[in-house]
């Protein structure tokens, strides 16, 4: 039985695209090509610094643990790319103020 979403995305579909169980395949596939991730900076740090990833946003989560959604220099975010990363900023941007 599918869990309903808790933030549902509109006019994003979330069902049909790549899902990885560890973040570091998650990571490979962006640097593939296969689309974005959100990932912690340290694990990203050599591909920023190479250049086979992107930083997409200028946004960064204080505290223990930050998340970046990148991909890679030469590729564009799609639509459906960017209509996540406007819904994800609406969200951290409620988060923060509650």
């Amino acid at each position: 039985m599918e869990q309903p979403r808790k933030y549902p995305v509109e006019g994003v579909d979330t069902d049909n695209g790549h899902e990885f169980d560890l973040l570091d395949l998650s990571i490979r596939a962006a640097i593939d090509g296969m689309g974005i991730t959100i990932a912690d900076r340290h694990m990203i740090a050599a591909e920023l610094a190479s250049g086979q990833l992107r930083q997409v946003l200028d946004v960064e989560v204080e505290g223990r643990q930050s998340y970046w959604f990148v991909l890679r220099p030469e590729q564009r975010a799609s639509g459906t790319q960017r209509l996540f990363q406007q819904w994800l900023q609406a969200e951290a941007a409620a988060s923060a103020s509650r």
